[in-house]
């Protein structure tokens, strides 16, 4: 399932663009995951309208039979801040009962200063919540592969008929414009591990969801 958090636009040119930070809701059995906890601009949980923004988040993970506090796995794809895995004091774990996987190459990017925003990651540390991340499967049907590009330790995460993309697509259009890397620290090992990931996705017939895709918020590999 996908929950959006909230809406923003980016003008290019004659158009706009469109981006809705979102996170994802995975079941496994009894298995409850969240995947990419709404990760962008994390000083906009400490916001006015932050607990209400949370509070629906909440209760429509609830509703889908993924209360919070029942959460047992949150993965990263990447560190791009650590999104609702904190409350609106940015001190609560969002999910208090989950281990928070993240690759080791993030957590350490993180450690040297190379991934501004994530601060928060250090208060999952403290708190004994966080797990080093290597590929494989991390629950039944549910596994992760290294997709280094937008960031140096980022991976994709395959669950059924779903690939969820973090940050490796920014927008849907670059499903058609992979050379666009405008933001990439790295742009051409991004270009290579996109169309490998688009690749797998048209052969499997799955569906390719972003993080910060505007609904839908998932596309078919093209």
């Amino acid at each position: 399932m996908r929950i959006p958090d909230f809406t923003f636009e980016v003008p290019e040119g004659n158009r706009t663009l469109r981006f809705e930070v979102s996170g994802f809701g995975v079941t496994a059995g009894d298995r409850r995951i969240v995947v990419d906890p709404w990760l962008a601009f994390d000083e906009k949980r400490s916001e006015p309208d932050g607990p209400e923004r949370w509070a629906r988040i909440t209760d429509e993970l609830a509703a889908a039979g993924l209360d919070p506090h029942d959460v047992d796995t949150v993965v990263f794809t990447h560190l791009d801040g650590v999104g609702w895995a904190l409350g609106p004091d940015d001190e609560t774990p969002g999910f208090p009962n989950a281990r928070h996987l993240v690759t080791q190459t993030e957590l350490d990017a993180q450690a040297a200063g190379w991934r501004p925003g994530s601060e928060g990651v250090q208060r999952l540390l403290d708190l004994g919540l966080v797990e080093a991340l290597a590929p494989g499967e991390i629950a039944p049907g549910v596994r992760v592969e290294d997709a280094p590009g937008h960031s140096s330790g980022g991976v994709v995460v395959h669950a059924e008929d779903a690939v969820f993309v973090g940050h490796l697509f920014l927008h849907p259009a670059q499903l058609t414009a992979v050379e666009r890397t405008e933001l990439e620290p790295d742009p051409e090992r991004s270009i290579t591990v996109r169309r490998a990931v688009i690749a797998d996705a048209k052969a499997r017939g799955v569906r390719l969801y972003g993080d910060l895709w505007a609904e839908p918020g998932w596309a078919y590999a093209p």
